[in-house]
């Protein structure tokens, strides 16, 4: 049966293999594919202007999904610890999205592991995008990117549960063992590590405006220098994939993430084509030893 998740995924997997099969260099820029697909520096100022918002729009985005994914989180600590299943009306959500056919594939420990590293994540880019980034007066994106984005955010923190105990039935007869094993704990080091360098490469991106108190003096765009900035322009692309990489090992058996991972892949690697293409534009001092996502290879 097709149900509304496989419609979304199929609208989102032929949205990105346009993305990265397409080259938007040879766009017209004020195609509206191009602006759809593009915000902030890599925008086109007052093309579309009845479909431009802000780029700091993003942080209502991040709010939303704070907010749904917190919801999502407390439900599955709460069946982790105390053995509930979902309320009614959530199932009912669940089913509505995928049908009432769903298999329970995943146990309350992989769940919580894999639902508190996207929470973990979310939260940290909530946290970012409202306390701590810099929006330029000039960064604009379209409004059709801002709906993307909140459903594509409200999809990908219900596939970490579709399949996870507790969320097909409010009646749970038997929970399955809550135990993970030693590379599931692996690929969530690996995702905090990733996590972690993601965070510090967004404040090298802000230190650019700021002065060493923290206060505001431009915004404008500069070469970002660094940690991973030292050998490719994106490194919060590169750490992106990796991260819903690990996602998608910690519960190898979600079609849903695994799709999801190869999405993220190609959005990030032709938004990290585009990026890199811009700087060398924008500054004939870039450094021309610098890679575009991936060190010394790419």
């Amino acid at each position: 049966m097709i149900s509304v998740f496989h419609i979304f995924f199929g609208l989102v997997s032929t949205f990105f293999i346009l993305q990265s099969w397409f080259d938007l260099k040879k766009l017209d820029k004020t195609n509206y594919l191009y602006t759809t697909l593009n915000y902030g520096k890599l925008n086109v100022a007052g093309v579309h202007s009845f479909n431009q918002i802000p780029k700091s729009s993003f942080k209502y985005f991040y709010a939303a999904a704070f907010l749904y994914s917190s919801f999502v989180w407390f439900l599955v600590l709460r069946m982790f610890l105390f053995n509930e299943s979902a309320p009614g009306f959530f199932i009912k959500v669940l089913d509505f999205l995928r049908g009432n056919d769903r298999t329970v594939l995943f146990n309350p420990g992989e769940t919580l592991l894999a639902t508190s590293l996207l929470h973990l994540q979310i939260s940290r880019r909530f946290y970012e995008s409202n306390f701590m980034q810099i929006y330029s007066e000039k960064g604009k994106m379209t409004l059709a990117t801002l709906v993307l984005s909140i459903v594509s955010y409200f999809f990908i923190v219900s596939a970490n549960i579709l399949n996870s105990q507790g969320f097909q039935d409010q009646k749970v007869q038997h929970v399955m063992d809550k135990s993970i094993n030693f590379s599931q704990i692996a690929l969530a080091l690996l995702f905090f590590l990733c996590w972690r360098e993601q965070y510090k490469t967004n404040k090298i991106l802000v230190s650019l405006r700021t002065d060493k108190s923290g206060r505001q003096v431009s915004d404008k765009h500069f070469i970002p220098y660094g940690r991973l900035f030292n050998y490719i322009s994106s490194p919060h692309f590169l750490t992106e994939i990796i991260m819903y990489s690990c996602l998608s090992g910690i519960m190898p058996k979600s079609l849903y993430l695994i799709n999801l991972a190869i999405f993220v892949y190609l959005n990030q690697v032709n938004n990290a084509n585009v990026v890199h293409d811009w700087y060398k534009n924008k500054f004939e001092n870039y450094p021309r030893d610098r890679k575009v996502i991936v060190p010394f290879i790419y």
